[in-house]
């Protein structure tokens, strides 16, 4: 970004790593608020342990669950097969660092 159309934007005294943090703070905001609002209003409220879902058990409701398995647990050492021989959902289908 040039200096001159940083300044339009933002301003002399405004650093720009600063607003880039307040924007990624912000926005980071919005998207927690969103991801609590859906899973109040869509999600069965039988899976929370009160009466108001705590931040964690909506971060771990979908994907987050595998990734915290994989954290705790680490991969199968096999595919876990069901009692027709076809693969089960498992972990291994959640790569690290994999964009999801």
């Amino acid at each position: 970004m040039t200096k001159h159309l940083r300044a339009a934007l933002l301003g002399e005294r405004v650093p720009f790593l600063l607003a880039v943090l307040a924007i990624w703070t912000a926005l980071r905001l919005f998207t927690t608020g969103v991801l609590v609002w859906i899973a109040t209003s869509e999600q069965d409220s039988s899976i929370y342990s009160g009466d108001v879902p705590r931040y964690f058990e909506v971060a771990t409701l979908w994907d987050g669950q595998w990734y915290e398995r994989i954290a705790t647990a680490g991969y199968p050492d096999s595919l876990p097969l069901d009692d027709s021989g076809q693969v089960r959902q498992n972990e291994w289908a959640f790569y690290p660092v994999f964009p999801s």
